[in-house]
């Protein structure tokens, strides 16, 4: 946790072998980007607001990057903290952040049938992690601006693809990109740099034009929750790299296809394709973005589904 860039601080915690990272903008007006999980705020990010000498009438805006726990679980603790703190959310995540059974029914529920586990909105486990209910406070599209001081605007982007309603924050004074999970490189890396998860997005399309949106940007600096900072150079290959995962990743699922002497269902094209991937486990993630462009190779006519048994399989269209 420290001053990254000229009052900005990088509110940084571990979760699950992975970095969790919330920022900080200290203008006259205070801005924090995704509250984390519940825990996250009460243990992390609340402690260092105190450590800054922020007090509950000090903080006025947080942005809720997209409808992921791990991004706005720690909503309910920073409003108990802050009760006139403003929540932003983009307008097609905001239901889901807002309500559990909404991002059930959203973010879950679709892949039950898959084989996901079943957690109700009143599961304990689940609401230790995602807080109680609170209220979207201000529902936005994506172009507003945030006046922090004299000279320092920023701006909210809704940068598509992770979810359908992922926003990020540009700061022009610094040059600045704060990416959320709207760009995944690689994959996300534990803290010792192993990719543990692959990138997932729900839409191939969104996805690629919100990379393209970000390089025109020229940010200097990119900050994502899940990565160290990037800045220099390795800002714009980060950006190569999520492209370079999607072409990768269309490549070898339709190897896979290709090869295979029948039509393969979601499982076993989940088994398939992570071998060669070569990064392990996170079969919801392997779900999510194989269903992304096994759909959006369906629409360019380069695969076909069929039905056996209640199962839908996929194969190479002919």
């Amino acid at each position: 946790m420290s001053e990254i860039l000229p009052n900005v601080h990088r509110v940084e915690s571990i979760f699950g072998g992975r970095w969790l990272a919330s920022y900080l903008f200290l203008g006259e007006r205070t801005l924090i980007i995704d509250s984390g999980f519940a825990p996250t705020a009460k243990n992390v990010i609340i402690p260092y607001l105190r450590r800054c000498g922020l007090e509950s009438g000090d903080l006025h805006w947080l942005v809720v990057t997209h409808a992921s726990g791990d991004h706005f679980g720690g909503n309910g603790a920073l409003k108990n903290y802050a009760p006139r703190l403003t929540i932003i959310a983009h307008e097609q995540d905001a239901g889901s952040i807002a309500s559990h059974a909404t991002f059930m029914a959203e973010h879950v529920e679709p892949f039950q049938p898959q084989g996901a586990p079943a957690v109700q909105p009143n599961d304990p486990e689940f609401l230790a992690l995602h807080g109680p209910e609170v209220p979207i406070d201000w529902v936005v599209q994506g172009g507003e601006r945030l006046r922090l001081s004299a000279g320092w605007t920023v701006e909210l982007l809704h940068l598509p693809g992770h979810t359908p309603g992922h926003l990020a924050v540009y700061d022009p004074l610094n040059r600045a990109l704060f990416a959320g999970d709207a760009l995944m490189g690689a994959g996300i890396p534990d803290t010792q740099g192993r990719l543990v998860m692959p990138p997932h997005y729900f839409d191939v399309d969104w996805y690629l034009a919100s990379i393209e949106r970000a390089r025109l940007l020229g940010a200097q600096h990119l900050l994502a929750t899940h990565y160290l900072p990037l800045s220099g150079a390795a800002a714009p290959a980060f950006l190569d790299a999520s492209q370079a995962f999607v072409t990768r990743l269309e490549a070898v699922l339709l190897d896979v296809l290709q090869s295979a002497d029948k039509p393969l269902d979601l499982p076993a094209l989940i088994v398939a394709v992570r071998d060669q991937i070569g990064i392990p486990e996170s079969d919801y993630q392997y779900r999510l973005v194989l269903q992304a462009h096994l759909m959006q190779l369906a629409r360019r006519g380069r695969v076909g589904a069929v039905d056996q048994t209640g199962s839908m399989r996929w194969t190479v269209a002919a």
